[in-house]
């Protein structure tokens, strides 16, 4: 990776110091970046830092904060190496931009596999240090001494010798006009005084008092509310539906019926709960209607009896079983399946206007969003704004196929 592509410095609105640093790609994407810059377009997925004459540093993060703690873990990391307190760090989320956030790990842009940590580690640390150097070398500058001579300290840069102190913010400005340095080392890891150690997260105190905005917490003007039920069944269908008792209810605008689905579009939450309870659904429960939690545990001690694959061997467990003296001791443990569903209801409010769509969610793939609305819609793509909220948990499903064009 070219240095220019790794770390790119500018002066942005009112004076503020803007770092923007590539996330490092896997090696298909980094081939699709090769080719798209040839020709013209460069493909550089970033985040940026920016630091406002305030001295406040907003990290704008490609990653979705769903209950794992990755807005407070990965602004320690930067905070660790700018040498500023984590409550000076202001987290920002990404927009949907594949070019510019894709995650290394997946080569998308896409918050999954508990991999946030390992894709943010180097490049956040990276680009911290080289910050931090850049706010030295401008405190340097600024004092006529040499960059050794200073040190860093809670959002300041020191003179050593004489106590003189500039903070971050004073630095801002005089910072983004300096060169580049290269290949600054991230700090000793026995260095530490942040990474490592126990902190308070930075969205405790929203998610505590209300704050906190999770897409489900949209309000919008004139706006309708659905509710919907599902197939009790996977891979069930609706067969036909009595909409007639819905549609009475006070507040009930529209049924709608998509495949495995049935809505309800009302005025407001409680005539749509309302109006969903009235409906009279025959369901097609398809082919696994019979399935049971007793049949699929007959299935798998079925699978059980079978030759299974060898993934690792070690020693000859024949030879040690028939051993003499050797003891066997069988046991079988039985578990509960368990729901992979999120405690935030499933949720998105989405609003069409001008030829253009807004949405308003919680997702772990902002793109994969604008793609899904851009097939059921006119909307074209680019015209398709994510604003993504904090998530009440995790789980991705698959956009119904049945569902008709602009519903």
């Amino acid at each position: 990776m070219e240095r220019r592509d790794f770390l790119k410095i500018g002066a942005g609105t009112g004076g503020a110091f803007v770092a923007s640093f590539c996330l490092p790609l896997p090696a298909g994407a980094a081939k699709a970046s090769a080719k798209a810059s040839a020709g013209g377009a460069a493909f550089e997925p970033n985040v940026y830092i920016r630091i406002a004459p305030s001295g406040t540093i907003t990290y704008v993060i490609p990653f979705v904060e769903m209950g794992q703690g990755s807005f407070t873990a990965i602004p320690m990391m930067l905070a660790e190496e700018m040498d500023v307190p984590l409550s000076s760090i202001t987290v920002e989320q990404a927009p949907a931009d594949e070019k510019r956030y894709a995650n290394p790990v997946f080569g998308m842009q896409i918050t999954g596999g508990s991999a946030s940590m390992i894709a943010a580690w180097k490049a956040v640390r990276g680009a911290g240090a080289t910050c931090r150097a850049m706010l030295v070398n401008a405190a340097a500058d600024t004092w006529q001494c040499g960059a050794q001579d200073c040190a860093t300290r809670d959002g300041k840069v020191v003179q050593t010798a004489t106590g003189k102190q500039l903070s971050y913010g004073a630095l801002a400005s005089k910072a983004a006009t300096l060169p580049v340095p290269k290949d600054v080392p991230p700090k000793d890891p026995k260095a530490y005084r942040l990474v490592g150690t126990p902190a308070k997260r930075l969205d405790t105190k929203s998610k505590t008092d209300g704050s906190a905005r999770f897409g489900i917490d949209t309000r919008l003007p004139g706006m309708k509310v659905a509710a919907i039920t599902h197939c009790p069944v996977v891979g069930g269908k609706v067969r036909r539906v009595d909409d007639s008792k819905a549609l009475a209810v006070r507040g009930v605008r529209r049924v709608l019926v998509a495949d495995d689905i049935v809505g309800v579009v009302a005025d407001h939450y409680g005539a749509a709960r309302k109006g969903l309870a009235a409906l009279v659904i025959d369901w097609d429960e398809g082919p696994n209607a019979g399935f049971s939690t007793a049949a699929w545990k007959a299935s798998v001690r079925d699978a059980l009896k079978r030759k299974g694959i060898v993934s690792k061997q070690e020693g000859d467990f024949a030879a040690a079983k028939a051993a003499p003296g050797t003891r066997l001791v069988e046991v079988e443990y039985d578990a509960p399946t368990m729901v992979h569903a999120p405690l935030e209801p499933m949720n998105c409010t989405l609003h069409f206007h001008d030829g253009a769509c807004d949405v308003w969610l919680g997702t772990q793939a902002p793109v994969k969003t604008q793609q899904a609305i851009a097939a059921v819609s006119s909307v074209p793509v680019e015209k398709i704004q994510v604003h993504n909220f904090l998530i009440g948990g995790d789980r991705l499903r698959k956009w119904p196929d049945g569902l008709p064009a602009g519903q």
